[in-house]
């Protein structure tokens, strides 16, 4: 009968080296595939969310749709202002401007409605056509000419409506005056990143005056 030799120290030591050995394999394996996965995080030079492999968000576009989105109701509310009210929303931004001051000048009035001199020229005259603004020329200087509000101007001012879309104008009134705040700080600093090359922002493309 076979006689059954107990396990040596030299035996224990082989698997253990053995397990090592596969254990190992395991791990440069494992290894080597979380580099191929790093090294491909980008595919197509597209960066991708490493938490779910897709693509990072574009705020370029989201940016661009929401300035379109606005510019589009910005439009829908001038033309639906020239319908109820006989005015539209740069005529209407304008006069806003000139009751602030009582009497200013169109180069005054261009810098804070960021409307071109050109552009104002129209816009004042239709509002002088509607007798809610006038021309004073200056005493002492003929040549400035000062741009006036008149009574009728005055009472049209305190009775009018938003210039904004009236949807946003009431959600605007319901919403805390942090959030108005941060809001408005928020749309101010995308016009100074527009206008970081000191151009000016005063165009008007195609602005129905």
């Amino acid at each position: 009968m076979p006689i059954k030799l107990p396990d040596t120290g030299s035996d224990i030591h082989d698997k253990h080296d053995k397990q090592t050995i596969a254990n190992g394999g395991q791990q440069d394996f494992a290894l080597e595939e979380t580099k191929i996965a790093a090294e491909n995080i980008f595919v197509g030079e597209i960066p991708l969310d490493e938490t779910n492999a897709a693509p990072l968000e574009r705020y370029d576009l989201r940016i661009m749709r929401s300035l379109r989105q606005i510019t589009r109701s910005v439009d829908i509310h001038s033309r639906q202002l020239a319908q109820k009210y006989d005015i539209t929303a740069p005529q209407l931004v304008t006069l806003l401007s000139i009751v602030n001051s009582y009497s200013t000048t169109i180069a005054n009035i261009a810098k804070d409605v960021h409307l071109s001199p050109s552009t104002l020229v129209g816009i004042v005259d239709r509002l002088e056509r509607k007798g809610l603004v006038r021309r004073d020329r200056s005493t002492s200087d003929r040549r400035q000419v000062y741009i006036t509000i008149t009574p009728k101007g005055v009472e049209f001012a305190d009775s009018a409506p938003s210039p904004l879309q009236e949807t946003l104008s009431q959600a605007l009134i319901e919403l805390s005056e942090l959030e108005q705040s941060s809001i408005a700080l928020s749309l101010e600093r995308v016009v100074e990143l527009m206008d970081k090359d000191g151009i000016g922002y005063t165009g008007n493309g195609n602005i129905k005056a």
